[in-house]
């Protein structure tokens, strides 16, 4: 994932003749945004965008449409956008509902949103990566007891929820390979309060 800070600005192309920067302003009714991933070409930004009080949305922005806030479910306002594809078609997200229902979902270039598929038993759930070909994500929700369980979902598969390491209880993924084949964030132990590095991979597990 590719963090920006909140500044409505950003380099979108190097030339011979220096950086090309481009203004992005927020959608409208919103005063600011904070940009969370974009494609491959620079050509499709995506973040969230705040207003006045508790007021959020997920956006999308591109040179052609500026910023565009994203379409919800019903009763589930799109809230957060955190990665793109590569070709900047789909996009990884959530939507939450006033009284704290949220899902994770995925919007498409044709309009369509599609909801994952995730553990009822997650009190909170969170998108935090996207392979380049927008087939694999990647994400973490929290169970009834705060233990924190990273997950996965695939395309052909479905979601997989990732074993707790023995002696854990937090496990928070923060980047999902291009190819969607490993995951790395940190896990907490009782000797690690902090949080130690870890690296999952369909091969071998944790590492």
């Amino acid at each position: 994932m590719r963090f920006t800070p909140i500044i409505a600005s950003f380099v979108l192309a190097t030339c011979s003749h220096g950086q090309h920067i481009v203004e992005i302003l927020p959608p409208d009714g919103f005063e600011a945004c904070s940009p969370r991933d974009l494609s491959t070409s620079g050509d499709v930004v995506v973040g969230n965008a705040s207003g006045t009080g508790s007021r959020f949305a997920a956006f999308r922005w591109t040179p052609d449409t500026g910023s565009e806030v994203l379409p919800g479910l019903p009763g589930l306002p799109a809230k957060w956008a955190s990665a793109v594809s590569a070709d900047g078609r789909t996009i990884l997200g959530s939507v939450e509902s006033e009284f704290g229902e949220v899902a994770v979902v995925l919007w498409q270039a044709d309009g369509s949103i599609e909801r994952l598929d995730l553990p009822t038993s997650f009190v909170r759930i969170s998108g935090i990566g996207l392979s380049e070909d927008g087939t694999v994500a990647a994400g973490f929700g929290v169970d009834a007891d705060d233990s924190v369980r990273a997950w996965r979902w695939t395309r052909q598969d479905g979601v997989r929820v990732l074993p707790l390491p023995a002696g854990t209880s937090v496990v928070i993924p923060l980047a999902l390979s291009g190819d969607g084949s490993s995951i790395t964030g940190f896990v907490r132990t009782a000797t690690s309060a902090l949080g130690a590095p870890f690296r999952w991979t369909e091969q071998s597990g944790f590492e």
